[in-house]
């Protein structure tokens, strides 16, 4: 009988974490929203347009383009492992939760149901992949100068 008792208490403890407590309609709106930005797609696509000047620098330096192939599926496979990791979603749900209230995110919620806000989810997340671009490219108009005065401050007493 106490060996019975003892495998129900098992059992018990084994299994309390999948009776998760239902989510506050808070956390759901703050899920939703996150949810609406395809995180998914949006992360894998960013991380792709990233890696692609490595992938051009590995073939300027003479990968042939089967490793350079390799090399960017490992490379999304990465970031598709990552994107995909529950404890990310959790940890942006979280972070959205924190940020703005039940309300505030319904509210953004609904823009985004409407035409303008449909284009938003669109075209945002490219305008700031292209942005990155951009400041990339004025960055290191800029680094020559940014290097030799690091280079000054550090040889200085």
């Amino acid at each position: 009988m106490k060996a019975l008792a003892a495998l129900v208490a098992l059992f018990a403890v084994l299994l309390a974490p999948l009776r998760a407590e239902p989510e506050s309609s808070h956390r759901q709106a703050a899920r939703e929203l996150y949810e609406m930005g395809s995180p998914k797609e949006l992360m894998t696509s960013a991380f792709e347009s990233m890696f692609e000047p490595m992938l051009q620098n590995m073939r300027e330096h003479g990968l042939d383009e089967e490793k350079v192939a390799k090399v960017k599926a490992a490379a999304l496979r990465f970031a598709t492992q990552v994107a995909e990791d529950p404890e990310l979603v959790n940890r942006m749900i979280t972070l959205y939760q924190e940020e703005f209230t039940e309300e505030e995110l319904r509210e953004i919620i609904r823009f985004h149901q409407t035409p303008v806000g449909q284009k938003a989810l669109t075209s945002l997340p490219q305008l700031m992949q292209k942005g990155a671009l951009v400041g990339q490219e004025i960055a290191e108009r800029h680094q020559a100068q940014f290097q030799e005065e690091l280079m000054e401050i550090l040889a200085g007493d």
